[in-house]
C-alpha cells in the first residue's frame, strides 16, 4: 500500500475559489427558495384563508336559528309530502257484483 505524503500536497486556492463561488451561489439560491416556500405556506395561505372566512361569515345570517323549531317544521313538511300507504286488502274488487245483488 502506498503512503500519501501530506507535505507534498499543495492546495491551489485559485482552483478552490473557482468552485467555491458557484457552490455559494447555489446554496444561497436554495435557501431563498426554501424561504419563499415557507412564507407562502405559513403566511400567505393563512392570510388568504382568513380573508375567505371573513367573506363567508358575511354570507351567514347573523341570528342563530333555533334548531329544535327548525326540525319540527321540517318534520311537518315531510308529513305533508308523504303519500298515504295503500294496502291492497282495503281495495274493493270492482269486478265482483255488489253485495246487495247477491241472492
Amino acid at each position: 500500500m502506498k503512503k500519501i505524503n501530506f507535505k507534498k500536497i499543495k492546495f491551489n486556492f485559485s482552483y478552490l475559489l473557482r468552485y467555491l463561488y458557484p457552490i455559494t451561489i447555489a446554496v444561497i439560491v436554495i435557501i431563498i427558495l426554501v424561504l419563499i416556500f415557507f412564507l407562502y405556506n405559513n403566511v400567505y395561505k393563512t392570510l388568504a384563508y382568513a380573508e375567505m372566512v371573513t367573506a363567508l361569515k358575511q354570507k351567514v345570517p347573523p341570528e342563530n336559528l333555533e334548531k329544535k323549531q327548525f326540525e319540527e317544521i321540517l318534520a311537518k313538511i315531510q308529513e305533508k309530502i308523504k303519500k298515504p300507504a295503500v294496502l291492497i286488502d282495503n281495495i274493493k274488487n270492482p269486478f265482483l257484483p255488489p253485495p246487495s245483488a247477491k241472492q
